[in-house]
Formats: structure tokens, C-alpha cells, sequence
């Protein structure tokens, strides 16, 4: 059986450059994804990369749906951390 909540990682990076871009790139095609790992930081109620910290904090991932995987691949191709 399918789950249709499974997400797949489509690109796990430090490069925090990369990851603004693939959110750009994944926004524009209306592909749904969610930012997880240990690159995130928790302010409030704003969750965003912490700059300062660098390669030091750890890999940030990006999960699509797993339907959307192929596509959202396709459209990260040669980004830096992009499977």
C-alpha cells in the first residue's frame, strides 16, 4: 500500500545558498515540501537557516511528497546536496 504522507529527501545540504534556491525553484512550481535536520533553528514562531553557524550546524533536508520526488529531482538537478 501507498501512503500518501511519505515524503522522500530530494536534497540534504549545508550549502544554505542552495537550499534558497530550491525553495525558490520548488515555490515557482507549486510543489509542496517541508525543511527538516539539524541546519534549522526555532525563533518564535519562524523557523529559518541560522547563518552564523555555518557547515557547523549540521545538514539541512528538503522532503517533497514521494509522488513529487521524480519531478522536484528533475528540477534541482545540480544544485549542491540535490539526490
Amino acid at each position: 500500500m501507498n501512503d500518501p504522507n511519505k515524503e522522500m529527501v530530494v536534497m540534504a545540504t549545508n550549502d544554505e545558498i542552495a537550499i534558497s534556491i530550491a525553495r525558490d525553484i520548488l515555490d515557482n512550481e507549486g510543489i509542496k515540501y517541508s525543511l527538516g535536520g539539524a541546519g534549522l533553528r526555532r525563533f518564535g514562531g519562524s523557523t529559518f537557516l541560522g547563518a552564523s553557524l555555518g557547515p557547523l550546524m549540521g545538514e539541512t533536508f528538503i522532503k517533497v511528497p514521494a509522488y513529487l520526488a521524480h519531478q522536484a529531482r528533475e528540477l534541482l538537478q545540480g544544485l549542491s546536496g540535490a539526490a
